[in-house]
């Protein structure tokens, strides 16, 4: 968990604070030195690592690609759960409506995801001279996009900030858009709704502690802090 911490803490050090730089150096490094480690071992055992190895990969293409799993397969599913129980534990309609149809808990995830986007931006390259909304970009320049505003444009959303089971605007941009979406998309839906029905069938009578507040925090990657809960 702390290399995906310092991952992510760098990944998101928008303002380019020094000592977040210096944590994702230094986790970079360490992380880098357990993986050749690894590699050094590495057989035919099932793992990512010796699947890469044997197919190929460079040292260098391994330790990068690792490193991605861990700052992708960790943070987001872990907001995602997160805010996905918190928002059936404060909304008993949403809750009563999957816990009488397994099948909609896949709807509701999809609205979580759209109206509070656990990543928040893509970056892109401009491969030609263009004007977007005003505001002109040249070749080669770097784009940021927003996709929590994506996900509630009015423009686009009816009431995009409420959680509408029902809705049907076509797909949202949590997980990006175009050739260059989420390649564990799939996998992180599969993760959250399968965490979240499995800790609501173990605890059946969970609840919100009144006494804790869950806060949503982060911009790059945001989720709760913390959600307390209560079991009879």
């Amino acid at each position: 968990m702390a290399w995906c911490e310092g991952l992510c803490a760098d990944i998101a050090n928008f303002e380019n604070d020094p000592e977040l730089t210096e944590l994702g150096k230094r986790t970079k490094a360490e992380l880098g030195e357990a993986i050749t480690n690894r590699l050094a071992t590495a057989g035919d055992d099932g793992s990512a690592i010796s699947y890469f190895a044997r197919r190929g990969a460079t040292h260098d293409e391994i330790v990068n690609n690792v490193r991605l799993m861990i700052s992708g397969g960790i943070n987001e599913p872990r907001d995602g759960i997160g805010l996905v129980g918190w928002v059936l534990l404060s909304r008993p309609d949403l809750r009563a409506v999957v816990e009488n149809d397994s099948a909609r808990m896949r709807r509701l995830i999809e609205e979580v995801f759209r109206v509070y986007s656990p990543v928040g931006t893509i970056t892109r390259q401009a491969t030609r001279d263009l004007e977007l909304a005003g505001v002109a970009i040249k070749a080669g320049d770097l784009v940021s996009g927003v996709l929590r505003s994506i996900n509630l444009c009015e423009t686009h959303w009816t009431n995009p900030t409420e959680i509408d089971l029902d809705r049907r605007e076509g797909e949202h941009a949590a997980f990006a858009l175009g050739t260059h979406r989420c390649l564990g998309e799939w996998l992180g839906r599969q993760v959250v709704r399968v965490g979240v029905q499995r800790l609501l069938e173990r605890f059946p009578d969970l609840r919100l502690d009144p006494n804790h507040r869950v806060e949503l925090r982060g911009f790059e990657f945001r989720g709760p802090l913390s959600v307390h809960v209560l079991t009879s």
